[in-house]
């Protein structure tokens, strides 16, 4: 990728550790940052709230009973036309919170899990209008370099979890505010995590004791 990712600072705030929580809310999304061989992101432009008319990566809710990798691969599917040859190439990167509206600052939300994958020139390049908005392949110099197109607020701040493979997986918590996203915490996610995120069988998902405590040992 010509350039390279250059990586944004957030400035980080901190959190008091909360004596008690309420349940957390089980609205858990996958999101998936599909890279082709010309290093072209596979984006969605929305044409519904929130966010109608911004790019944003491919992804949605997972359904009852279904893991976050397969719900990654269903959303592929569903939103792009993409086959599901893709499944022994999606990779887990993480996850991403932020707090819902109304609930205390420190209080967890919505979650979203985080997958990557590549696909080869052999694979689907066609796309329709769908639902959600309209599918393309648009290169990474044009999403990072600030120009016209109009992204999701959190894109800046979630694409380097996503696309930096040496890395090991990631929470992270963040904020958008009327001036921009913020980045509360992050730490790395322990391998008994990674497990659930990555297994296509796993519906188990994480309450608010597991989230805090991430965030207590980084």
């Amino acid at each position: 990728m010509s350039g390279g990712i250059q990586r944004k600072i957030f400035n980080e705030r901190a959190m008091q550790n909360p004596t008690s929580a309420p349940e957390l809310a089980n609205i858990p999304y996958t999101l998936i940052a599909c890279v082709n061989q010309y290093d072209e992101l596979l984006m969605v432009q929305r044409t519904k709230a929130p966010f109608a008319g911004c790019w944003n990566f491919i992804g949605g809710k997972i359904e009852a009973g279904e893991s976050p990798s397969s719900a990654a691969i269903r959303e592929l599917n569903e939103e792009a036309g993409q086959t599901t040859t893709l499944r022994r190439r999606v990779q887990f990167r993480g996850i991403a919170l932020w707090p819902i509206a109304g609930m205390q600052f420190h209080y967890l939300g919505m979650y979203l899990f985080l997958y990557r994958c590549r696909t080869t020139d052999a694979e689907t390049r066609q796309f329709a209008m769908l639902d959600e908005g309209v599918t393309a392949w648009i290169h990474l110099d044009l999403l990072l370099d600030g120009s016209s197109l109009k992204l999701v607020p959190n894109f800046d701040l979630l694409l380097p979890y996503l696309l930096d493979s040496r890395k090991n997986p990631c929470i992270v918590c963040h904020e958008v505010t009327d001036v921009g996203v913020r980045l509360i915490w992050n730490a790395v996610i322990p391998k008994a995590t990674r497990d659930i995120a990555t297994s296509p069988h796993s519906s188990k998902f994480l309450n608010v004791d597991d989230l805090r405590g991430f965030r207590n040992a980084r």
